[in-house]
């Protein structure tokens, strides 16, 4: 409340603005190193209204004058964020003087995963069930796993008969699997094969790579 006031509406409102709809979100990893910052500033309906000359940003301790778009505050900085953490401040006054704001981290990171990995098995048959992959990441990450056929010596990667998605466990290990079925349970037909493994970090950053896969007649 300012001192001095004498307006009864700004007397009776004694609550400052508050922050919401942060983005980016609190504790995420993004990978744009340009993003729009931006939040909802609400007032109270009964409040005497947000002073949207009071709204200020600091990005990394240094101020921003934002915008004003469809009820959001937004600023872009006008320099690259270096891949790290990031953090804002925001701070805001309604008409009545009362004071609101909030900060928050997040973090930008434009490079992909690192992938170390191993064929434990790349041919299947009676004795030898399933290709096998293990892949050792450098940050966590999900994986996407793609079957191809081969056709004339070429993969046909519009075609997918097999696709599964392993999520976020961290930075360890991990065991890939195929067993040589299409997506439905059926059993593909012998022939030549790529297995296709796709890392996603949790900026959604993503590397690549390909296992040939063989697989051999049953009985």
């Amino acid at each position: 409340m300012i001192e001095g006031e004498t307006d009864p509406e700004r007397l009776a409102d004694l609550s400052g603005p508050t922050i919401t709809d942060l983005f980016p979100i609190a504790g995420s990893f993004i990978n744009s190193s340009v993003p729009e910052v931006r939040v909802k500033i609400v007032e109270d309906p009964f409040g005497t209204g947000v002073d949207t000359e009071s709204v200020t940003f600091t990005i990394d301790g240094a101020e921003a004058a934002p915008r004003f778009v469809d009820g959001f505050a937004a600023y872009r900085p006008q320099t690259i964020l270096a891949d790290g953490v990031h953090r804002v401040v925001v701070s805001a006054r309604d008409l009545a003087g009362n004071k609101g704001g909030t900060s928050w981290t997040f973090t930008v990171d434009t490079v992909g995963p690192k992938l170390c990995y191993s064929v434990k098995n790349r041919v299947i048959n009676s004795s030898r069930p399933r290709a096998e992959v293990l892949v050792l990441p450098d940050e966590p990450v999900r994986y996407v796993v793609r079957v191809h056929p081969i056709v004339g010596g070429y993969p046909v990667y519009g075609t997918v008969l097999y696709e599964s998605e392993l999520p976020t466990v961290g930075a360890g290990q991990r065991r890939i699997l195929w067993s040589g079925v299409g997506t439905v349970g059926n059993r593909v037909a012998a022939g030549d094969y790529i297995m296709r493994i796709i890392a996603y970090d949790r900026a959604g950053n993503s590397r690549a790579f390909r296992v040939n896969v063989k697989v051999e007649k049953s009985g």
